[in-house]
């Protein structure tokens, strides 16, 4: 069992807390100290899983509320900016730094799918950076795709 999942999932393309679950499903029953190690993996990573199920509803619920998140609709995936930093950051004191990367990497794809549209002139990406650069959002008044994320990124970092 061990050789098939070995072959068919090499090493090199599991993330090894995630790959934690299948190992945990293919420890044989032993020695009473294996399974008490397997019940005690188990119950980590059931509560490490609720804690990031939490995170993912906190910073969903955060981005509801953001002003960008309405006048950019085609744009979410909160969940899968969050899921970049739990493989490398699992641990749950590092809970408020998961969250406040989580933000910062959506804002970051936003911006740079807003750079990406066709209607995005280089006039208006020189206003993004003299606002960012200046900390004030009025240089993109009159660039209605920045004036709607600059508000919401600004208060997200001073908040946090």
């Amino acid at each position: 069992m061990e050789i098939k999942f070995a072959s068919e999932y090499p090493r090199r393309y599991l993330l090894p807390r995630l790959e934690s679950r299948i190992v945990i499903n293919q420890l044989w029953p032993g020695s009473g100290c294996l399974d008490k190690c397997l019940q005690l993996a188990k119950i980590d990573l059931g509560m490490l899983q609720k804690l990031h199920q939490q995170e993912i509803a906190s910073l969903e619920q955060w981005w509801a509320e953001q002003e960008c998140s309405k006048a950019i609709p085609f744009r979410g995936g909160i969940t899968k900016s969050h899921f970049f930093t739990c493989p490398a950051i699992y641990e749950p004191e590092f809970s408020d730094f998961r969250a406040a990367f989580t933000k910062s990497c959506s804002f970051v794809v936003i911006i740079d799918d807003e750079m990406d549209l066709p209607d995005c002139d280089p006039n208006d990406i020189l206003k993004f950076n003299e606002a960012v650069q200046r900390w004030d959002p009025s240089p993109c008044d009159d660039a209605p795709q920045f004036k709607a994320i600059l508000p919401s990124f600004f208060a997200t970092v001073e908040n946090r």
